[in-house]
């Protein structure tokens, strides 16, 4: 005699896997929540390392920036503004720091008159110099001024400038 819930050969659902309930539905409901459950705790604490891995990483970053504003003596926020055009331009971070303590030693030794030199040719050339409220350079400022008296000078004042303030040298990125 046929099986009535056979058609044409095709075994009932339940007999698939060869025996008369298959091995994946003998899990219990309770063991599929549990192992659905765990994926999602798993899940959630993957997303929230990533995220505390991120801001300690930004924390850090921070920490780099401030320490290295601190080192020259200027407001962290301008410090961090320079940093960051930097970085925006593909700078390294390590690198972008590096620099801009540079810039600001350099232009810190001529609002100082410790670089003869470029002060005199700041003067010459109407560069002026802004500084913050303790005295150290308004290197944004600064520089706007700088690009400002730059852009009509000759090629040979501007190689003079270049080579007396070193704003061409490799360790200015």
């Amino acid at each position: 005699m046929a099986d009535k819930n056979s058609i044409d050969g095709i075994p009932p659902l339940d007999d698939i896997a060869g025996g008369k309930i298959p091995a994946y539905k003998k899990i219990p409901g309770a063991m599929v929540k549990a192992y659905k459950l765990a994926n999602g705790v798993h899940t959630a604490y993957t997303i929230s390392s990533e995220l505390l891995g991120l801001i300690n990483k930004g924390a850090s970053n921070a920490l780099i920036v401030n320490n290295a504003a601190q080192g020259v003596g200027v407001p962290v926020e301008q410090f961090g503004d320079v940093t960051g055009a930097m970085r925006i331009r593909g700078v390294d971070n390590i690198e972008a720091i590096k620099s801009t303590q540079k810039l600001y030693k350099r232009l810190n030794d001529i609002a100082w008159g410790h670089n003869k030199p470029a002060s005199e040719l700041f003067t010459k050339h109407k560069i002026d110099i802004i500084l913050n409220d303790n005295g150290t350079v308004d290197a944004p400022k600064t520089m706007t001024n700088y690009a400002t008296a730059y852009a009509p000078l000759s090629p040979r004042d501007k190689s003079e400038l270049d080579n007396v303030i070193e704003f061409d040298s490799n360790e200015m990125l």
